[in-house]
């Protein structure tokens, strides 16, 4: 599972302010590894040809001025960005299931960073999983979903999602009689 926090909706150009992957077993819901980083600067998003988005950045201000406060005051090299590439680098492979709540953001975040930065994006594109898609099977589900931690933190909003998925997953294989379902 992905998750980006952004100051933008432009997948090629929006600055990221925090980034977690998740990696689980869909069975069982067992978290394998997690990374999680936060703190990234507006100047190190700038100097990677990121642009906010001003009607974003009053999103988060009307929700969360010390989320934006913290962005704005922070002062972390440009070695933030290049964690994530690392990060992305190491986790994902051909044989990767990546999951994210939307297959239109997340995941073409991470797939044009990659590219922005020289590097292949590794996941095959029948490996895309959008959460999203398999919510709407549920009506309501999310009415009743119990929320744990912080909501736009990307790595509880991971963590949750990885929660969705794994009890989705369950609800489909137990009405089946499958094995495995996705």
């Amino acid at each position: 599972m992905i998750d980006f926090e952004t100051m933008g909706t432009d997948v090629r150009t929006c600055p990221i302010v925090e980034f977690a992957l998740v990696k689980f077993d869909i069975n069982t819901g067992e978290i394998i590894d997690q990374d999680y980083q936060t703190g990234f600067s507006p100047g190190e998003n700038l100097w990677h040809g990121r642009k906010m988005e001003k009607e974003t950045y009053n999103w988060w201000l009307s929700r969360s001025k010390k989320y934006v406060k913290n962005f704005e005051e922070n002062n972390r090299s440009t070695e933030g960005l290049l964690h994530i590439i690392e990060s992305l680098s190491f986790y994902l492979n051909k044989n990767t299931v990546l999951w994210s709540f939307g297959a239109t953001f997340d995941i073409q975040i991470a797939k044009f960073l990659l590219l922005n930065f020289n590097c292949d994006y590794p996941v095959n594109f029948r490996n895309e999983r959008c959460l999203r898609t398999l919510v709407s099977l549920f009506p309501g589900y999310l009415d009743t979903f119990e929320y744990q931690g912080q909501k736009h933190n990307a790595l509880d909003d991971c963590l949750n999602q990885v929660r969705m998925c794994v009890d989705l997953n369950n609800r489909i294989k137990n009405a089946l009689n499958f094995k495995q379902v996705i």
